[in-house]
């Protein structure tokens, strides 16, 4: 008997040692496939934005772009992960566990709640990106003290949306409580009311046992469910600026110039009008003129008659609603050099007296 038990023994920790073994095999590649799904995410974002059109820079405060690349890409990386590991933990051990009804209340609430707490931090970090920008005019102006009653008033709208999150966590919380304990006193109840010798006594302590364990399992999976369905909203956020409509392409096949541009420097408006979005009115309208190669041109108007709007245009920083705009020979090397008779170093020593320190191609 007591060799059989000892076979017995070091079968089931055989088995116990396989099942450990495939387990971890599963665990690994669960974390390689889902490794690079925070890395696909980010880039997409990322290569988004970049290629966003300036229309979107002027409409989007920078401080809710870096609260998109910053606190939710951190979320995404960091809680989300952790929250699916304890929630798959927890299902794994009470699979089968029916979810309680306070979790349909909850997660609506809490979902468009812990929105509305992404919402208000994004103008917090816009609001310092700018006061950090500024912070030189603000002192000259003698203005820190409305700045810093500014960003109090955004932090402490920040702040009632953070502690209605945290109050509807601890609604939920109560709520889990108290039915585990409602489930665990009709369990207790129904035990001792049973007949005496319908359960051993050991089997009743194990039972009580597993009714403390299965409490607090039970509202650790919902718990951990419901995080996941707020935490989403940042996976949500960061998705929205993936599908940015981008801008033109960088190279268009169809339109490439030939081989031997630009010669002259002629620059050719067509019936070109402008405008800064699509609902609103065109900035420029119907604007058709050449400006001759190697010539000095001004460009002389009011404030607001589309000056820079004309230069804009130019470097297809907006694009054209119709119209076309052709460069015969436009480049500013080819107008620094005209006649090819300097090298690019002589060039870059010439621009330095005037500070353009840009790109001459």
């Amino acid at each position: 008997m007591d060799n059989r038990g000892r076979l017995i023994q070091d079968e089931e920790r055989e088995k116990g040692s396989v099942s450990k073994d495939i387990l971890q095999v599963a665990s690994n590649y669960w974390m390689a496939w889902a490794s690079p799904s925070s890395t696909t995410t980010e880039s997409a974002m990322l290569h988004s934005v970049l290629r966003a059109p300036m229309s979107f820079f002027d409409s989007t405060p920078s401080g809710r772009i870096l609260n998109r690349a910053s606190t939710d890409q951190s979320v995404l990386d960091l809680e989300l992960a952790a929250n699916l590991a304890w929630c798959a933990f927890s299902v794994i051990q009470i699979l089968g566990t029916i979810a309680v009804m306070s979790q349909q209340y909850y997660i609506p609430t809490a979902r468009e709640l812990a929105r509305l707490s992404e919402i208000q931090r994004s103008p917090i970090l816009h609001h310092f990106a700018e006061s950090f920008s500024g912070a030189t005019t603000i002192r000259a102006f003698g203005q820190k003290d409305r700045f810093s009653n500014t960003n109090l008033d955004l932090i402490d709208n920040y702040s009632r949306t953070w502690f209605h999150e945290f109050s509807a966590v601890e609604w939920l919380s109560f709520r889990l409580d108290l039915l585990s304990n409602f489930v665990f006193a009709f369990s207790l109840i129904l035990l001792v009311n049973l007949p005496e010798g319908f359960f051993s006594p050991s089997v009743a302590g194990l039972a009580v046992t597993y009714g403390l364990n299965l409490n607090s399992q039970l509202a650790t999976i919902i718990w951990f469910i419901c995080n996941i369905e707020t935490t989403m909203i940042s996976v949500e956020r960061i998705l929205q600026y993936s599908r940015i409509p981008s801008e033109a392409p960088v190279l268009i096949e169809g339109c490439r110039p030939p081989t031997n541009w630009p010669q002259v420097g002629t620059i050719c408006f067509k019936n070109l009008e402008v405008r800064y979005a699509e609902h609103l009115p065109s900035v420029l309208k119907n604007i058709t003129c050449t400006v001759p190669g190697r010539k000095q041109v001004g460009i002389v108007g009011r404030t607001g008659s589309g000056k820079s709007t004309l230069i804009q245009a130019l470097f297809r920083i907006v694009e054209p609603r119709e119209g076309t705009i052709q460069i015969d020979d436009g480049t500013v090397r080819g107008n620094l050099d005209p006649f090819e008779e300097y090298s690019d170093s002589r060039i870059w020593e010439a621009s330095f007296f005037f500070k353009p320190k840009i790109f001459i191609i």
